[in-house]
C-alpha cells in the first residue's frame, strides 16, 4: 500500500498537476509490479476515452479518429499490445523521444492500426 501511495505521490509531483505520462515515466513505472497494474489501467482508460471520442465524432457527422472493426473488443490486451507495438515500431518511422506523451503514442497506435478510409 505504501508503494501505491508513493506512486500516486510521484505522479502528482512529476506531472505538474496534469495526468500526462511521458514515455520515460511509463517505461520506468512499468518495471514495478504494483505500479505496472495502475499504469496499465490508466492506459486502458485512455484507450476507452479515445474510442468514445472517435464514436462521438462519427455521431456528430465528422470523421472518426479511427475505425476499429465492430467485432473487435477493446480490452486490456488490445490496448497494451497496440501501445507496445507502436513504441517498438513507431508508425512515424523514427524512435519516440523519452519526453513524448504516452497518450499521444497510444493515439497514433489506434489511428495507424485502424485508419478510416471513408469520410462522412
Amino acid at each position: 500500500m505504501i508503494r501505491i501511495f508513493r506512486l500516486v505521490f510521484f505522479l502528482a509531483l512529476s506531472s505538474n498537476v496534469s495526468a500526462e505520462i511521458t514515455l520515460e515515466q511509463y517505461e520506468r513505472l512499468s518495471k514495478d509490479a504494483e505500479a505496472r497494474d495502475i499504469i496499465e489501467n490508466y492506459i486502458v482508460g485512455v484507450a476507452r476515452g479515445l474510442l468514445w471520442a472517435s464514436a462521438a465524432m462519427e455521431i456528430e457527422g465528422g470523421t472518426p479518429l479511427f475505425s476499429m472493426p465492430y467485432k473487435l473488443a477493446l480490452g486490456r490486451g488490445l490496448a497494451l499490445d497496440l501501445l507496445s507495438q507502436e513504441i517498438k515500431n513507431p508508425s512515424k518511422g523514427t524512435e519516440y523521444d523519452k519526453e513524448e506523451l504516452i497518450e499521444l503514442i497510444l493515439t497514433s497506435a489506434f489511428t495507424n492500426t485502424f485508419p478510416c478510409n471513408t469520410k462522412n
